[in-house]
């Protein structure tokens, strides 16, 4: 089995940021993820945890991005689409819970 690197992102809302992050984890190594960590926006600071993440990446050869769901990407749909396409470019999107759009 070949195991690939993951990377997890979450823009939290509502104090659900630690119950996300262990989602996360226990998601990645039940499908044999090797997870690096997860990157957290947080609207409070000046850090961009999405920057974080892109920069990441970029140091990556086909990673695995492990959201909750795409509402985690960006609010608009328009945007979560741009940046789900910035993604797959070069890497594989995982979408935790594809039928639920909210940020939590």
């Amino acid at each position: 089995m070949v195991t690939r690197t993951a990377v997890g992102y979450m823009r939290p809302a509502n104090g659900d940021g630690a119950s996300l992050d262990s989602a996360m984890r226990e998601y990645a190594e039940a499908h044999g993820y090797v997870l690096l960590g997860v990157f957290v926006e947080d609207f409070d600071s000046a850090n961009s945890g999405f920057s974080h993440l892109m920069n990441r990446l970029e140091t990556l050869d086909d990673a695995v991005v492990i959201v909750p769901n795409l509402g985690h990407l960006a609010s608009m749909k328009s945007l979560q689409e741009a940046v789900r396409q910035v993604i797959e470019d070069r890497h594989t999107l995982v979408v935790m819970y594809p039928a639920t759009s909210q940020t939590s």
